[in-house]
């Protein structure tokens, strides 16, 4: 039998390989609304994070997304996640970054 996949352990992954991307870790960030204006957040640019089970990147202030993984379930992509973040880890030994 194999673990359950939990919220906890998504959010673990994608902190780290937010971190080891040097992304923001946080999807939006709070702001000064302009005058006239009634949006009090923004979207962190380049922010790694699930959107309906796929793995996504924020491309934009105004949320844009570009889907990194498509996954039906939480473990596909728990497992997409930590292959990117070891594909990094990788490529970064390799280039001595």
């Amino acid at each position: 039998m194999t673990d359950r996949i939990t919220n906890r352990h998504i959010e673990f992954e994608l902190s780290r390989l937010n971190e080891t991307m040097g992304t923001p870790e946080e999807t939006m960030r709070k702001i000064e609304p302009e005058p006239g204006s009634h949006h009090r957040f923004r979207h962190n640019v380049g922010n790694i994070h699930l959107y309906d089970n796929n793995v996504v990147q924020t491309k934009n202030e105004s949320g844009g997304i570009a889907i990194l993984a498509r996954c039906n379930t939480k473990r596909e992509a728990h497992s997409h996640i930590q292959a990117m973040t070891e594909t990094l880890r990788q490529f970064r030994i390799h280039r001595g970054i």
